[in-house]
């Protein structure tokens, strides 16, 4: 059986440093938000083996009771998340090789397939 080694790296000022973190991923504890009757946010900082840097969102959101307008919610999210993500940047795999992230074109085809689907009434 061919095991994995991964060398231990140390914590970062912000992770929990506890059993969040493993030997190469370091997470921060979580930022929980909650507003009532409308919705709550989970958010947690994470450093990935190969160091970059990420937030991990948990995100839930009342729709209102009327179909049309909760459509109009979905869609507003959809449009504000791509916003938030942006353009897909330089990443490096696990090992340190260059990798061109494709994200951008795959992102465009989710929100614009799942615009379509919310506008039909079937998301």
């Amino acid at each position: 059986m061919t095991r994995l080694h991964r060398t231990q790296t140390p914590h970062t000022d912000w992770c929990a440093q506890d059993h969040r973190c493993n030997l190469a991923e370091h997470r921060s504890e979580p930022t929980v938000v909650t507003v009532p009757g409308a919705g709550s946010l989970i958010l947690t900082r994470v450093r990935g083996a190969t160091g970059r840097e990420h937030a991990e969102v948990r995100l839930s959101i009342a729709l209102v009771d009327n179909e049309p307008a909760a459509r109009g919610q979905l869609t507003a999210l959809l449009t504000h998340l791509r916003t938030l993500i942006g353009p897909p940047r330089p990443v490096r795999t696990a090992l340190g090789a260059p990798r061109t992230a494709t994200g951008e074109s795959a992102l465009n085809a989710l929100v614009t397939n799942a615009t379509a689907l919310i506008r039909k009434g079937t998301w």
